[in-house]
C-alpha cells in the first residue's frame, strides 16, 4: 500500500499517541496525489485514508457544513447524536448546512464513546481568521474550537481531527496549541500534472487557387437561388383570374338593391280571408286585386282601385 509522505507521517504520529487534533499545511493541498496508484486530491485521499480504519468519517466546510461520502456513516451519525442529545436532554435542533451548527454536532458524536470517528474541517481561516479578535461562541455547551486539541475528552478516545490550512499566518495561533502540525509539500509533477494526450496536429491551411474556386461556386450558387426563388405578387400586380373560372357576381349598389319580401304576419293565418278562394271572395262581393304578387289560377286579377280598400270589409261573410 503506497501512501503519500504526509499521510504516512500522520498515522505515524497518531500512532505514537502525540495528539488527536492534527493540521495540514502547505502548497500540497491543492495538487493531486496517487494513493493505491490512483490519482486523487489532497482532501478526497486523506477521506480514503481515514475510511480503512474509522467507523464515521465526514468532512466540514465553513461555507457548506458538514457532509459524509456514505450514506452509512451518515445514518450512524445520526443516530450518535440524537442518543447523545437524548442524555443531554437538548431540545434544539441543529442544522448540519449552517457551520456553527455543524460543529456543534461533530463534538457531540466525538463526545459520545462507542464509535471510532474521523472528521476533516477545511476553511478553518473563515471561522478563527486572523486579524479578528472576537470568536464565535458554538451552540449549547460546546467547547470553541481553540479548546479541542488540549480537551480531556477528546485525548482520552480513539477519535481523530484532521485541519486543512493552507498558510497558518492567516489563523489565530492559539488554535495550534496542542496539535501536531505537518506540512504538504509540492506534489511531484508526474503527479501533480500528468501528461496530456497529444493533440492532433492542425490541418494545413488549403490552396489559395481552391480556396477562390470554392468562394466563387458559392456566390453562383447563391445567386441562382435568389433568382429562382418564388415571391408572392404584390396586390396591385396580381393577375386576373382565367376564363374559365366563375366570376363572382357584382352586388348593386345599395340604392339599387330591390325591397326584400316581407315575412308574412303572423296574424295572416287567424284572418278570416285566409283560407277563403277567389271564387267566394267574388261571391260575396269582393275585390280581388293582389297588391304586388300574382293572383291564384282560379281567376283573374282586376285592375286595382283605390276606391276599395284592402283587404275586403264586407259583412257578407263574416
Amino acid at each position: 500500500m503506497s501512501l503519500p509522505p504526509w499521510i504516512d507521517e500522520l498515522k505515524t504520529r497518531y500512532m505514537n499517541d502525540e495528539a488527536s487534533v492534527f493540521v495540514l499545511h502547505g502548497p500540497g493541498l491543492r495538487d493531486v496525489w496517487r494513493l493505491d496508484d490512483a490519482p486523487m486530491a489532497a482532501e478526497d485521499a486523506l477521506i480514503t485514508f481515514l475510511q480503512r480504519s474509522r467507523d464515521i468519517v465526514g468532512r466540514w466546510s465553513f461555507k457548506e457544513g458538514l457532509k459524509f461520502n456514505n450514506p452509512s456513516d451518515h445514518s450512524l451519525f445520526t443516530r450518535s447524536v440524537e442518543a447523545r442529545q437524548a442524555l443531554d436532554g437538548a431540545t434544539r435542533r441543529l442544522n448540519p448546512r449552517e457551520s456553527l451548527d455543524a460543529l456543534a454536532l461533530i463534538w457531540l458524536a466525538i463526545s459520545t464513546p462507542g464509535r471510532r470517528l474521523g472528521f476533516v474541517l477545511s476553511g478553518v481561516e473563515g471561522l478563527l481568521p486572523e486579524n479578528r479578535k472576537r470568536i464565535d461562541a458554538l451552540p449549547g455547551n460546546t467547547p470553541a474550537l481553540t479548546e479541542w486539541p488540549s480537551n480531556a475528552t477528546l485525548r482520552a478516545s480513539d477519535n481523530v481531527i484532521v485541519l486543512l490550512v493552507e498558510r497558518l499566518d492567516r489563523v489565530r495561533p492559539e488554535l495550534f496549541d496542542g496539535c501536531v502540525i505537518i506540512e504538504v509539500p509540492a506534489a511531484p509533477k508526474a503527479v501533480a500534472a500528468p501528461k496530456a494526450a497529444a493533440a492532433a496536429p492542425p490541418p494545413p491551411p488549403p490552396d489559395r487557387a481552391v480556396a477562390e474556386a470554392e468562394i466563387e461556386a458559392l456566390s453562383a450558387a447563391r445567386r441562382l437561388f435568389h433568382r429562382r426563388r418564388w415571391r408572392p405578387p404584390s396586390p396591385r400586380s396580381r393577375p386576373s383570374p382565367p376564363s374559365s373560372a366563375p366570376r363572382p357576381r357584382p352586388r348593386p349598389a345599395p340604392h339599387l338593391r330591390l325591397p326584400s319580401p316581407r315575412a308574412p304576419s303572423p296574424s295572416a293565418s287567424t284572418s278570416p280571408f285566409a283560407r277563403r278562394s277567389c271564387a267566394t271572395l267574388k261571391a260575396a262581393g269582393c275585390r280581388t286585386s293582389p297588391p304586388a304578387r300574382p293572383s291564384p289560377k282560379c281567376c283573374t286579377p282586376s285592375r286595382p282601385s283605390s276606391a276599395a280598400p284592402w283587404p275586403c270589409t264586407s259583412s257578407k261573410i263574416r
